[in-house]
């Protein structure tokens, strides 16, 4: 019974396309429904498994495009308040903002009396 139980552990700790092939192989010349039938699945499971290794690249690369983008952001960020920081229009800016800012409160304050 242990020897049992042993082999049926080894034999699901197999990927399950190669369980799936070793069926077919068993099933193989059985019977004419079968025979030929594991050369189609083997088929299938190549192209399946070389789609998989597909999208893992192409997942790969949208990670990584990701990853550049986030960076281009970032450099275009600092370039900007580097930008702003080095002239005038940052001072006109921030006035700009603060005259806004004043103006929503007022705006805010009349309304709720």
């Amino acid at each position: 019974m242990a020897m049992r139980i042993e082999s049926l552990a080894e034999e699901l700790a197999k990927p399950e396309d190669v369980r799936l092939r070793e069926v077919l192989d068993a099933l193989d010349g059985r019977a004419v429904i079968f025979d030929g039938l594991g050369a189609r699945v083997g088929h299938l499971l190549d192209e399946l498994d070389e789609w998989i290794e597909r999208a893992g690249a192409a997942e790969r690369r949208l990670k990584k495009a990701e990853e550049v983008v986030l960076m281009a952001r970032q450099l275009t960020a600092y370039a900007w308040e580097d930008h702003l920081e080095d002239c005038e229009v940052s001072d006109s800016a921030k006035h700009d903002s603060r005259e806004l800012s004043t103006a929503v409160w007022l705006y805010d304050q009349e309304a709720k009396s």
